[in-house]
């Protein structure tokens, strides 16, 4: 065996259950021994021979490689710019909570609601992302 792929069946017909193994033999004589010993393994429903493949979108392992790293570097980058964002935040907002200190206002008044509205700040961006991600297959291919 050259190489075995799984895929759902959703991803090749909607209207169908379970999952499918693709497996690629590294010989044309090793396929009839193959299809024998996998048709009396219990629990395979079906096993079909097919001399034309289906295209299955695989990536290289250099490309797997460089979004793993590109997840990385903007995970990191959205981490900076989050804190760089805070950071702003707070300066700009310095001068009422000097005066809030100076008045006497106890310290966990003060940060409790920029704890909050960081809180709300993520919710709100998670919420935005995951209708993105919902929203995404419905985009039309010719965008």
């Amino acid at each position: 065996v050259q190489r075995i792929n799984y895929l759902f069946t959703q991803e090749l017909q909607e209207d169908q259950a379970g999952g499918i193994f693709l497996i690629r033999t590294t010989s044309p004589s090793a396929v009839a021994p193959l299809l024998e010993t996998l048709g009396s393994i219990e629990g395979i429903v079906r096993v079909v021979s097919a001399s034309n493949p289906q295209s299955t979108l695989s990536l290289s392992t250099p490309v797997r490689i460089g979004l793993l790293i590109g997840l990385a570097v903007s995970a990191v980058a959205s981490m900076l710019a989050a804190r760089h964002g805070f950071r702003e935040l707070l300066r700009s907002f310095s001068e009422e909570i000097q005066l809030m200190h100076l008045s006497g206002t106890a310290e966990r008044m003060i940060q409790t609601p920029i704890i909050a509205l960081g809180i709300l700040c993520g919710l709100v961006a998670s919420l935005l992302l995951i209708v993105a991600v919902y929203l995404f297959p419905f985009l039309p291919s010719r965008l």
